[in-house]
């Protein structure tokens, strides 16, 4: 095997027209309190906007109490937030030549950013565009704060049996769906339980909540995944089982349809060898957008 060396990272290409999130949540400022309109005298002639009264305190504003007709509002984009699993200090798995699975995830995220925006239908974000570190709970936050309506982390997968190969679909579930979903969970959580506590409210209560929300979303992601699963199938290696479950923190979002994609095994030459291929990354990214843009339509 060659040294790490001889593999420098996979250079980063941040597309102009993708949006990307900051690095670090910034802690939002507090609004302004709104103030009250003040009263006029009664013989102050009325106006469908507010102006400076003519009669009386030249500084009070006059409402307006005729009802307007307001506009629709513009239809909103669906928000997709492709988050780039690990990241700076956090290098995920490696394969024997030395490529590491953060810099796959980031080329693929960057390629599915490209290909989304570019149909002019969605709104795109990144939760990392380059080499640094989140935590799990950073990433599910930003996606959160970003209102976002379908959630992808990208990662790439490592096996015992250099024969294992092929792209896997995760959903949230609290069991796993086998024991190598379990592993997987296990890896990916870094050693952190899943587990959701809900402030001011007892375990019983929160369970059945997130049980509820669970649900939803469940149902949401496995639609998306079999989507995704459909648009790959015969043109992108897939594993055996290609939708699984387990408890991964990154998903615990109950909001939105929230998935796990590994791209592949980095201990499987074959896979590798698509991984590390611009041109392989640019056709798993415009496969990937087909099925997103299946579930949407």
């Amino acid at each position: 095997a060659q040294k790490s060396a001889d593999f420098p990272p996979l250079p980063v290409m941040k597309p102009k027209s993708v949006s990307f999130l900051p690095a670090k949540l910034a802690k939002a400022k507090k609004a302004p309190k709104a103030q009250p309109f003040k009263s006029v005298s009664s013989d102050c002639s009325g106006r469908q906007t507010a102006y400076r009264s003519k009669c009386g305190d030249p500084n009070i504003i006059k409402a307006s109490f005729v009802p307007s007709a307001k506009p629709k509002p513009a239809k909103r984009r669906p928000m997709i937030v492709i988050d780039a699993g690990h990241g700076g200090k956090d290098p995920g798995t490696q394969s024997k030549d030395g490529l590491y699975e953060k810099h796959v995830a980031l080329q693929v995220s960057i390629a599915l950013a490209r290909k989304l925006e570019r149909t002019g239908r969605y709104d795109v974000r990144l939760t990392r565009s380059d080499d640094y570190y989140l935590t799990l709970d950073e990433r599910v936050a930003m996606a959160a704060m970003m209102d976002g309506d379908y959630f992808v982390s990208v990662h790439a997968d490592h096996h015992h049996k250099p024969s294992t190969r092929g792209a896997t679909i995760y959903t949230l579930s609290e069991k796993s769906s086998d024991a190598e979903a379990e592993k997987a969970a296990q890896r990916e959580n870094g050693g952190q339980k899943f587990g959701l506590q809900l402030k001011g409210v007892d375990q019983d209560a929160t369970e059945a909540l997130v049980n509820l929300g669970l649900q939803a979303q469940t149902n949401k992601a496995h639609k998306a995944a079999k989507l995704l699963v459909d648009h790959l199938r015969s043109r992108w290696p897939l594993h055996k089982k290609p939708i699984k479950s387990a408890g991964f923190r990154v998903l615990k979002s109950t909001e939105m349809p929230s998935l796990l994609l590994e791209v592949g095994y980095m201990s499987n030459k074959t896979d590798l060898a698509l991984m590390r291929e611009p041109y392989d990354q640019n056709r798993l990214a415009g496969l990937l957008a087909k099925g997103i843009d299946a579930y949407f339509k």
